[in-house]
C-alpha cells in the first residue's frame, strides 16, 4: 500500500469536518511520515485527527496503510472495512481493502475489488467520487492489475500473470502514478517467461 491520494477538499465546513486549510496541513503530515516510512508516528498523529472526525474515510484509510505497513495486517483490514462502510465508492479505499484483504489470505474479496478497480474507465477514476486526476487513475489501473498477476502467480495461474503484468506495462507507458516498479514488473515476468 502506499499514500498516493490527497484528502477530499470540501469547500464547506460541516459538523466535525476539517477545513480545506487543515486537510491540507494533515494530508502533508501524513505524507511526511509516510515518506520517512515513520508508520508508528503516522499511525499516532492518525488516531489523534480522527478523535476529532471519526467518520472521515480518507483518514481511516491512511490508518489502515500505516497499520498495514507495521504489518498489523488484520487491523489494517478491519480499519479498510469501516473506510469502504463510510466510502465504498472511493477508489483508494477499494484498492487498500483489496490489498489488506489478499495480506490476510481473504483472495476471493480482494481479487473482486482489484477486477472491479481495472474494469472502471481511468477517466471515470479521475473525475468520479474522490478522482484525483487521470495519471493517478491509471496508476491505480496499471497497480490493480499488478496485483491480479502476483495472486494469480501465487495460485499457478502462470498465463493469467503474464497477461496481468503484460497489461501493467501497457498501461504505465502512458504517464502513470504507479506504486509498484516497473523493472520489478519486467523481472517477474521474465522468471515466468522461462517456466511452463
Amino acid at each position: 500500500m502506499n499514500a498516493r491520494i490527497k484528502p477530499q477538499t470540501t469547500a464547506t465546513r460541516t459538523g466535525a469536518d476539517l477545513t480545506v486549510a487543515e486537510r491540507r496541513r494533515v494530508s502533508r503530515q501524513v505524507e511526511r511520515h509516510f515518506s520517512k516510512q515513520e508508520w508508528k508516528e503516522a499511525e499516532r498523529f492518525l488516531r489523534e485527527v480522527l478523535r476529532r472526525c471519526p467518520e472521515d474515510h480518507w483518514l481511516i484509510s491512511q490508518l489502515a496503510e500505516a497499520v498495514y505497513e507495521q504489518r498489523r495486517y488484520r487491523g489494517a483490514l478491519q480499519l479498510q472495512r469501516k473506510a469502504y462502510g463510510l466510502a465504498p465508492r472511493c477508489p483508494m479505499v477499494r484498492f487498500g481493502l483489496a490489498t489488506a484483504a489478499a495480506a490476510c489470505g481473504e483472495t476471493r474479496q480482494a481479487r473482486r475489488l482489484f477486477q472491479l478497480l481495472t474494469r472502471t474507465r481511468p477517466e471515470t477514476l479521475a473525475t468520479g467520487e474522490c478522482g484525483e486526476g487521470l495519471r493517478w487513475a491509471r496508476g491505480l489501473i496499471a497497480d490493480a492489475q499488478y496485483r491480479l498477476g502476483r495472486l494469480a502467480e501465487d495460485e499457478g495461474r502462470k498465463a493469467e500473470a503474464r497477461r496481468r503484468y503484460q497489461k501493467y506495462l501497457q498501461l504505465v507507458e502512458r504517464p502513470a502514478l504507479s506504486i509498484e516498479s516497473r523493472r520489478n514488473v519486467q523481472a517477474r515476468l521474465r522468471a515466468l517467461s522461462r517456466t511452463p
